[in-house]
């Protein structure tokens, strides 16, 4: 199916495993989950977040990780936000795929999970907290994780040195870089994530440290979901 769909040809299989050729235009339509990629959907858990090796999806947002104003568009619109929000369709396809990794969406629909965030506000770090636990089971952000430290300062070109060493296209690397870098931005940097160091506008560097006063309540959520 997947060597059938894709309009270029670039997509071969051989004995059950994909092989991307060269000549690969990066359109990024193998990609969208919307359009049903048989092994995101043969993969993915009743919860959220994947089985499958980090490896495989560690570029899942390509460089189209969420803003605010798209968070405050899905909390505004919750269940018309598919016909009212102004994404494009490249934002929207991943955008979508972001809110299913934080379980926002559930059958395509306003979650329980978003419900509680929508009472406590996009002001207030717990609802962060809430989804930062969700996504921390995603390949991208349980990759920076991983293998991110807290209170060290990780450089850009260390980090991408990292990323190929766990099996990440170098073709992807700064894509996954500029997603980490947005997803930063968002309070998620302040409760775990990292933060970003900037020269130019440029992010050089990451830098994780802890959530300094967490909502305990998080904190069960959290335990509930690891166990």
């Amino acid at each position: 199916e997947c060597e059938a769909d894709c309009h270029n040809g670039c997509i071969s299989m051989n004995a059950g495993k994909v092989s991307i050729s060269d000549n690969c235009v990066h359109c990024f339509q193998c990609h969208k989950v919307e359009k049903g990629c048989l092994v995101y959907k043969s993969l993915e858990m009743p919860k959220g977040g994947l089985k499958m090796s980090a490896t495989m999806s560690l570029n899942c947002y390509s460089h189209h990780a969420p803003k605010m104003e798209w968070f405050e568009q899905f909390f505004s619109y919750k269940n018309e936000f598919d016909q009212r929000h102004s994404l494009g369709s490249q934002m929207f396809s991943f955008f979508k795929r972001f809110l299913r990794d934080a379980e926002l969406l559930h059958n395509n629909e306003f979650s329980n999970t978003a419900w509680t965030i929508d009472k406590l506000g996009l002001d207030n770090l717990s609802s962060w907290g809430l989804m930062l636990v969700n996504l921390a089971y995603t390949p991208q952000i349980n990759w920076l994780i991983k293998r991110v430290p807290m209170n060290e300062i990780y450089s850009k070109e260390y980090v991408l040195s990292l990323l190929i060493s766990d099996g990440a296209k170098e073709s992807w690397v700064n894509d996954i870089w500029s997603s980490l870098t947005r997803i930063a931005e968002l309070p998620f940097g302040v409760i775990g994530l990292g933060s970003m160091t900037k020269e130019k506008n440029r992010a050089i560097a990451i830098t994780r440290t802890p959530w300094q006063n967490p909502d305990p309540l998080v904190i069960l959520y959290s335990l509930y979901k690891f166990a």
